[in-house]
Parts: structure tokens; C-alpha cells; sequence
């Protein structure tokens, strides 16, 4: 996994075992894509990955004007890698995985920071960076999750 400069204030510490693991949150998530997409296929993982981190991040937003603005501001920032034509879907597809993080797990208040994916004889694991949103925002300590 790449390294990331955290903020001074924050340090990186291993979740404990009863913890959830944030990347089968993620995958909890994700799952409704496995209908349209072949998740045996190494580059539409990671693409379903991407897109549920960013429905994820966009779902911690404080209110639903912030997450519909976010989610505006993801769909401009795709299209690039998508024919303009399918504006429309990718939005939908974001909308749906925000909506089912929040319907899945909706006090679940971490920042997913990056991710690795490692193929294994049976499909992918998927590691998870995330940090902690603190309720106080000069809260000093920050946590990683696998």
C-alpha cells in the first residue's frame, strides 16, 4: 500500500480484532455492482472499489445538499475516463452506493484514505486505510483500519 504524509497530529495505529474491517464494509457495500460488473476482472474491481470510496467519503458529508454537491463534483471528475453519455449512469451508480452505505452503515464515521488490491487464487483482498472523523475537530489522534 502506498504511504501517505498524515497530518502532524494524526499517527496510524492497527484496528483492534473487534473491530470491523473496513474494506468488507466497503465490499458490503459494493456488492450490488456484481450484477453488471465481473469482479473476477482486476481492473472493474478496483473500478467498483473507487467508486464505493467515493460514495462512501461523500456519504460522511453533514448534510444532503453537501453530499449532492460532492456527488456533482465526483461525476464532473470521472468523465474523463467515461463517454459524457454516461453522466447520467455514473450518478445513479454513486447515488445508489451512497444510499447503501447509509442504509448499511450509517454511524460508521471514517474517511476511507486508500486502498490496495493483491489477486488471490480466489478472487481479491482488498486492504482499507481509513481514519477516524472526530466529533471535536482539534482531536489529536487518528486511526487506520485493514
Amino acid at each position: 500500500m502506498k504511504k501517505r504524509n498524515l497530518h502532524h497530529n494524526m499517527r496510524v495505529i492497527r484496528g483492534h480484532e473487534k473491530d470491523p474491517k473496513m474494506s468488507e464494509l466497503l465490499l458490503n457495500v459494493i456488492e450490488p455492482l456484481q450484477k453488471y460488473v465481473d469482479f473476477d476482472d482486476p481492473d472493474m474491481f478496483e473500478k467498483s472499489v473507487i467508486f464505493g470510496i467515493m460514495a462512501w467519503n461523500i456519504s460522511l458529508e453533514t448534510t444532503k445538499e453537501a453530499q449532492k454537491k460532492q456527488l456533482k463534483h465526483a461525476v464532473k471528475s470521472l468523465i474523463p475516463w467515461y463517454a459524457w453519455n454516461e453522466r447520467r449512469t455514473l450518478q445513479d451508480t454513486l447515488q445508489m452506493l451512497l444510499e447503501r452505505k447509509l442504509e448499511l452503515y450509517p454511524d460508521v464515521k471514517r474517511i476511507l484514505m486508500d486502498y490496495n488490491t493483491v489477486e488471490r487464487k480466489k478472487g481479491f483482498q482488498l486492504d482499507i486505510v481509513s481514519i477516524i472523523i472526530p466529533d471535536d475537530p482539534d482531536f489529536p489522534e487518528q486511526d487506520t483500519n485493514r
